[in-house]
């Protein structure tokens, strides 16, 4: 490339960088603290729904386990 075509080709200084860097980090410790709250919901859930109905985990469990084969599935497939 010639001196004229990066002319117009900023580069980022390296506050922006960090700061950059510091916003991809929180965002994906956010999403990790969702998923975990997201796991915790679920249970839960399943817990009250066990205390109302009697063997409700067990069966939530199988049919996550049943759903899960066929997820695998229709991804390989």
């Amino acid at each position: 490339m010639t001196d004229s075509e990066w002319d117009g080709f900023d580069v980022p200084d390296l506050a922006e960088t960090e700061e950059m860097e510091k916003m991809i980090a929180e965002l994906r410790q956010s999403g990790r603290m969702n998923s975990e709250m997201m796991r915790l919901s679920t249970w839960v859930l399943s817990e009250t729904m066990d205390e109302f109905l009697p063997g409700f985990w067990s069966r939530f469990m199988a049919n996550r386990q049943v759903a899960h084969k066929q997820f695998m599935q229709r991804k390989q497939g």
